[in-house]
Formats: C-alpha cells, structure tokens, sequence
C-alpha cells in the first residue's frame, strides 16, 4: 500500500483508490501524482472499443448489395481485426495499470522504510535491552488504574459511524507536493510519514495509525479529523514517552510520562504536556507524589529518598518550601517546622534518640538565635544559639523545676553548678 501527498495535501491510496481519478506524466523524469486532474484510462478504452461497434444507420452499408465475397471476406477479416487490436489494446494497458499501480506501490514502501530509517531516533536505536523492555511495558500501560472504562469510548463510537477508511501512507512536504522519483531527494524532503487509516472522501487521518516525523518523533494512536485524540501514544525526538489521554494534539488528562535515558517515570496528571495537578514520580530510586503545577512539586507532596529518609509537607516551585517534616531512615531522628528551598529556616523542632530535642528559630539550616535544649533526664536549657552552637550565658531548669544559671563557650557548658547534667 502506499499513499503520495498531492497539491492538496490529499492522499491517493493504492489499494483502495480507483486508478482512474489519479494522474500520472513524466516531465523531465520527474513524477508528478495530481489527485485532481484525471486521467479516465478505462473510459477511454471503452469508448475507442464503442466506437468500432457502433453501426448506426448514416454509417451502416448492405454488405449483401454493394460487394463481392472476397470483398466481404476482407471486410469482415479487417473489422475483426480492428476489434481485436482494440481488445488487444485494452488488455495492454489494463496490465501495464496493474504494473503501474505494483511499481508505485514498492516505491512508496521503499520511500516509507528509507524514511523510517532516516528519522529513526538514535537514543531509542540504541537503548539498552532492559530500557526497551520497560519502554514497551509502558507503551502497553493498563489505564484501568485511572479510569473505570474506555477513555476512547467516544471516539471508536465516531469513527464507527463512518464507513470510508481506507488503509494507506500520506508524505507531507514544506510546499505540500510531490514531485521527484529520486527516493534520496524525497526522503531528505519530508517532514513527516503517515501510515494508517485515511478518509476515503477528506483524505485526512481517521482511525488508528503512526505518524512520523523526520525529528524521529512518533505519534501513535488514533487520529480523529487529522487531530490526535484519545489515549494514544507520542515519543518526541529526545527519546521521552508519553502515554495517556489527548486532546487538541497534547497530552492533557490522565497519563504517563517515561525519560529513557534518565530512568524517570511520571504518572497522574497532565496539561499541555506538563505534570500539572496530582502524580507520583519516581526518579534515582526516590519517589515523589503529590501536587505539581506547571511540570514542578507544588503543594502537598511526599519524598522518600534512596536513603531511605522521608519528607511530608509543602512544596513551592519544585523545592522543599513551608511548613513540613523531615524523617531519617532509622526513625530516631525527626524535624518538624519550616523550610526554604530545601533547609530548616525558621521555628522548628527537632528530636533525635532518647527523646533529647531542640526547638527554637533556624536560618537556612543552621540554629540562631534562642532556644530550647530537652535532655533525656528530664532537664530543659534556655540559651541562644551562635552558628548553630548554645553560646553564652543561660537558663538550666532540674527536674525539680529549679532554674539555675549556666554558661556556655563554643558550644561547650563552663559553669554550672549541677554536676548531675
């Protein structure tokens, strides 16, 4: 099968398309294929075969009156003749359309395969065999797990309504026409390659097909009025997969979306194009779900990182930001309060083994200024904090809630009078 774009832009199938709304000259051997200008190869031959067999009475003449029989027999050997030759030449150019419409039909599948290859992306060419794997677990991904049915309920009852596909290929070239047999200038011309289901009537894509682009991204899915809708599947020329719910020619709705050589996969939701809304992300061995706006973490979300530590909270532009908790792998050591761009920044509390703590003000990770010191005995400690380190002179209360006066230089106690700290 093979499908050549025309002045229109429309196709012309070859298995399907009757030969006789196609034109075909060669000029200066260069074809050119031109939908709307016709060629009625087979009218022709029936009216030439007509024309020999019309007998009418202003032409018609007694053979019995006017001649001999050698006459007669000449007569009647040359019509014959003549019948057969026009038979002969009907028979000759209905096997040189079948030789024609085979040998357009190899070139445009030559053209097809040459152009497959020249757009083929590299990065996919080359992809180790474990990544391939996944890359077509996810192509085949179940969306049961986002919706209860079909998401192409819709658009397969649409196109089952019509009844006009025909199965071929549309080129598209900048100037919207074919005109070189030179498989190399045609392959280096096109800026895409379509294979599928075709309006018999539009010449647009309708149904099921894949669309390629001469950048090696590749659409594939179903196509509704040229527009790619529905849940379908794009792999842009980088290499990343996208597989969910399109409209207008974007991913926008429920999908995924798979970054080969990063090893990253999304799912939950998109817009244009971007995670936008609600998803869980798994990158490195970490895993992020939550909210994101404009293809970043923003709003509520969840971290475990390949460590193993946790993070619960706020998020703003795709860092830590606002009021959150941070969990380290063995569960011992736990902050919960305020963060900037990934740091304790502000209040916050933070407890570590044996239920010791500090609570007080931080400023981009560091302690400063007052705080609280909680001790495993009972005791609490009111000093400030210098760089992170208590510093100076403070507030020691027992466990009798007796307030006693301390020091402290370089983060190290010098005077107390409790010797039981």
């Amino acid at each position: 099968m093979g499908v050549f774009s025309s002045d229109n832009n429309e196709a012309i199938n070859i298995h399907d398309c009757n030969f006789d709304n196609a034109k075909f000259n060669n000029i200066n051997n260069k074809t050119i294929i031109n939908q709307n200008n016709s060629l009625n190869t087979s009218s022709n031959i029936n009216n030439s075969f007509l024309r020999y067999n019309n007998f009418n009475n202003s032409n018609s003449f007694n053979i019995n009156n006017n001649l001999n029989s050698i006459d007669k027999m000449n007569l009647i050997n040359n019509k014959i003749s003549k019948v057969n030759s026009v038979i002969k030449g009907y028979l000759l150019r209905k096997k040189f359309k079948e030789y024609l419409q085979t040998d357009l039909m190899d070139y445009t599948n030559e053209l097809y395969f040459h152009f497959i290859e020249k757009s083929k992306n590299k990065k996919l060419s080359k992809l180790k065999p474990e990544i391939s794997k996944k890359l077509l677990e996810y192509r085949r991904t179940d969306f049961s797990e986002f919706y209860q049915e079909d998401p192409n309920k819709e658009i397969n009852k649409k196109l089952h309504k019509m009844k006009t596909y025909i199965n071929g290929m549309i080129f598209e070239y900048p100037n919207k026409t074919f005109y070189s047999d030179d498989l190399n200038i045609c392959v280096k011309n096109a800026l895409s390659c379509y294979k599928g289901s075709i309006d018999l009537y539009t010449s647009k894509k309708f149904g099921y097909g894949e669309l390629i682009y001469a950048d090696g991204s590749q659409k594939i899915g179903t196509f509704y009025n040229d527009e790619f809708i529905g849940w379908n599947t794009y792999i842009d020329s980088e290499g990343i997969l996208y597989v969910g719910l399109f409209k207008e020619n974007k991913l926008n709705g429920k999908g995924l979306k798979y970054i080969l050589d990063k090893d990253c996969l999304y799912k939950g939701d998109f817009l244009n194009f971007k995670r936008h809304g609600h998803g869980k992300y798994w990158k490195n061995s970490s895993t992020y779900e939550g909210q994101f706006n404009c293809d970043k973490k923003h709003g509520q979300g969840k971290i475990t990182f390949k460590t193993g530590d946790v993070y619960i909270g706020e998020f703003k532009n795709n860092t830590i930001n606002g009021f959150g908790q941070y969990i380290w792998k063995n569960g011992k050591h736990i902050y919960k309060g305020n963060f900037l761009n990934g740091k304790f920044h502000g209040e916050g509390l933070y407890k570590w083994e044996d239920n010791e703590y500090f609570k007080g003000t931080y400023f981009n990770g560091v302690k400063e200024g007052k705080g609280e010191i909680g001790y495993n005995n009972g005791k609490k400690c009111y000093v400030n904090f210098k760089k992170g380190k208590p510093d100076g002179k403070g507030i020691l209360i027992d466990e009798n809630k007796n307030e006693i006066e301390v020091e402290f230089v370089d983060g190290i106690m010098v005077k107390n009078n409790d010797k039981n700290l």
